[in-house]
């Protein structure tokens, strides 16, 4: 069952991937190319330096695959879920493709309730899709699906991208374009949504290179 805003999002979404044709787009910086995000991959050697050892991984809005492959060539149990069912066929694409196992199924984030919380749960792309009336829905299931002293990989536009707010849109830190969302965090938002329950290890902002989108990146950790 989807929300309202998700209704719109998987139309957006569904649309968007049918239109790919199974097929990986050559731009690097876009979610729909082969390559995973950098940041991703920054964020797995971190793991690999912490002290608690996680295992079972969470991709929320797994899209074409391209960051739980990362994720499953080094080593770890991943599970994906995305509401538009051609994501999900491309990310089995993926796997199989690159001789890798993952778990890819259509599922709405807000009314997932998996039989356990997962060590490291990865968000690359659907907070900032997210409307403000969803946050605490949000919230609530970041922590279900969260372990206790998990991980939390998080990635989301920043208001620091300097193409909407010096030219368009002036304070105004969203776009709607075809009911399609886009939200620009402000640093104070995202500690409203992390609030006092995770520690945040790392956070940095990362420019998109083909584009004035500036993203902000956090290493988070769930408290016990």
């Amino acid at each position: 069952m989807r929300t309202q805003y998700e209704q719109l999002e998987y139309e957006y979404y569904e649309t968007f991937w049918q239109s790919r044709n199974n097929g990986f787009s050559s731009n690097e910086n876009h979610y729909s190319s082969a390559i995973a995000f950098p940041g991703v991959v920054d964020f797995i050697a971190w793991l690999s330096d912490q002290d608690r050892k996680p295992r079972t991984v969470l991709d929320i809005g797994i899209g074409n695959g391209r960051n739980a492959v990362v994720f499953a060539q080094a080593g770890y149990t991943v599970t994906g879920i995305d509401i538009a069912p051609s994501a999900i066929e491309i990310a089995q694409k993926n796997a199989a493709e690159n001789n890798v196992t993952y778990t890819a199924r259509v599922q709405s984030f807000f009314s997932y309730t998996p039989k356990q919380a997962f060590d490291v749960v990865v968000d690359c792309g659907l907070l900032h899709h997210a409307r403000k009336q969803e946050w605490r829905h949000y919230q609530e299931q970041l922590d279900r699906v969260c372990a206790p002293c998990g991980y939390v990989f998080l990635k989301v536009f920043s208001s620091a991208s300097p193409y909407l707010f010096e030219r368009t849109y002036g304070a105004r830190n969203w776009t709607l374009y075809e009911q399609h969302y886009n939200h620009f965090f402000t640093d104070n938002e995202l500690e409203l949504i992390l609030g006092d329950r995770y520690t945040i290890h790392e956070q940095y902002y990362l420019p998109k290179s083909d584009s004035g989108i500036v993203y902000t990146v956090i290493f988070a950790q769930k408290k016990s």
